[in-house]
């Protein structure tokens, strides 16, 4: 009975030939202080564009109500 060889280990497989994940290490993640940042200003960045929609709504409802109203 002959044994077939195993793998060989990568950081991707084990001696065994089974897949694996590589462990996260701290480095490739943003530091707190940038997601604090980005977590302050991010709601900003929403007030124009709420700003927009409600003065377009406004228009578009002045324009509907003038295009229905029969001239009399």
């Amino acid at each position: 009975m002959s044994a077939e060889p195993l793998a060989p280990a990568t950081p991707w497989r084990t001696a065994t030939g089974a897949a694996v994940r590589p462990r996260l290490t701290g480095r490739g993640h943003p530091p707190a202080a940038a997601i604090a940042v980005i977590g302050y200003y991010l709601p900003l960045l929403g007030i124009p564009l709420a700003a927009f929609l409600a003065v377009d709504i406004v228009v578009g409802e002045i324009a509907h109500r003038r295009a229905t109203t029969p001239a009399t």
